[in-house]
């Protein structure tokens, strides 16, 4: 720790994470390659409250802060606000958010192909910026989840888009809440059954004909695993 001038405060601390990553990383579904940006960003929001103002600096093996007293004291960041997506004026930003996370709107599931954005969407949304997102489609009495995405890590957002369509499920009338995910996503393989969610089937070389349809489908997934097959849970809202 460095005092720079008065009231600035430059912090400095080794990167450890990255080649000796604790075991506990595994096991609440944190990529060592992400940490750094996920710490940084809560720390942001943590200081945001506390009225302190915080600049980091890239650094390969470093990770290097400079704190200082904010110049509004009262500084406060928006709440977090889950709600259906508005066809008209969500759109444009919606379409941005898959283009740079997913790398285009199209999806394929089961062997189908289909645009996302001709789907149902429930968005999470702090500072007027989208920071979780949750594509569904509604199929008779049961609901398919597309792709659920939080760019805000660990701060319960995942499951607070889950909460809603739940909640919307249970309004429709809905019998279960179903979705796929690729065998190599282990951070989503846990979270989904820490939800309720079960096993439903495995559907074996299911990626590798989507590759057909979709060609930038990666070989190689989360922790080497090569991505072959397709994963489908299930969640019953309305028991029998």
């Amino acid at each position: 720790m460095d005092f720079i001038e008065t009231n600035k405060v430059k912090v400095t601390s080794g990167k450890w994470y990255v080649e000796n990553p604790p075991e506990s990383f595994f096991f609440f579904d944190i990529d060592p390659k992400e940490f750094s940006s996920y710490a940084q960003e809560l720390a942001l929001i943590n200081a945001m409250k506390l009225g302190i103002h915080l600049d980091f600096v890239d650094d390969k093996d470093k990770e290097i802060a400079y704190i200082s007293l904010s110049n509004n004291s009262e500084s406060t960041i928006d709440e977090l606000i889950i709600k259906k997506a508005d066809p008209k004026s969500d759109l444009p930003e919606i379409s941005n958010f898959f283009e740079k996370h997913w790398g285009g709107t199209t999806m394929v599931s089961r062997g189908n192909a289909f645009n996302v954005l001709d789907e149902e969407i429930i968005l999470a949304k702090r500072n007027k910026r989208i920071v979780g997102i949750l594509a569904y489609s509604i199929q008779g009495s049961n609901i398919e989840i597309l792709t659920l995405e939080a760019i805000e890590k660990y701060q319960n957002i995942g499951s607070l888009l889950l909460e809603k369509l739940e909640e919307i499920a249970v309004n429709k009338n809905i019998k279960s809440i179903n979705l796929i995910t690729s065998n190599d996503n282990l951070n989503a393989i846990r979270f989904y059954q820490r939800r309720g969610f079960s096993f439903k089937s495995v559907h074996i070389g299911a990626i590798n004909k989507a590759r057909k349809i979709k060609p930038s489908i990666p070989l190689i997934g989360d922790y080497g695993i090569k991505i072959s097959d397709e994963i489908e849970f299930e969640k019953r809202v309305i028991k029998d």
